[in-house]
């Protein structure tokens, strides 16, 4: 993509690429192009992916739940080889996890923009690794049932206690 100066459609060896979602192919071409065509150039979107998600993982859960299980969450990251491995190489697997990880943040956010956030990032996972984003929509489903069950049961519980 770089050498052909085409930023929108994907190339791999010289050719179109439309086998896979281009979101990991412009990501790692910025690098490349960043980088140079170097080792590190072809990694950095995975490398700089699994460094964010073990970053915001160790900040989520410390803000969440205080600083010992912060750094339970980072070192249980740390420690996990395949999560440390996958990461090291030039795939798809270190940037869906980060994605995923914001659609998880921002499901969490209270403000009036979150659906507009999470559409925006489920279309990023989308574009990364295409059958993956029925995962993040599906425990998304799930946990906005959950709520609507508590509220529900909650205002129950008050109308219950008022009579």
């Amino acid at each position: 993509m770089i050498r052909s100066h085409e930023i929108i459609t994907p190339f791999w060896n010289q050719a179109p690429f439309f086998d896979k979602p281009p979101l990991h192919l412009w990501l790692g071409s910025l690098g490349r192009l960043v980088l140079g065509e170097s080792s590190l150039g072809y990694r950095f979107t995975s490398v700089a992916s699994v460094f964010v998600v073990l970053v915001l993982t160790y900040l989520y859960t410390r803000k969440k739940f205080g600083a010992f299980a912060g750094v339970t969450a980072f070192l249980c990251l740390v420690c996990n080889e395949i999560f440390i491995w996958r990461g090291r190489g030039a795939n798809t697997d270190g940037l869906v996890t980060l994605l995923i990880l914001l659609v998880f943040i921002a499901s969490q956010l209270k403000t009036k923009w979150k659906y507009c956030w999470l559409g925006f990032l489920l279309s990023l996972v989308y574009l990364t690794k295409s059958t993956v984003v029925l995962f993040p929509i599906l425990s998304l489903g799930l946990l906005e049932l959950s709520e609507l069950f508590q509220q529900r049961n909650t205002k129950s519980s008050a109308n219950e206690l008022r009579t």
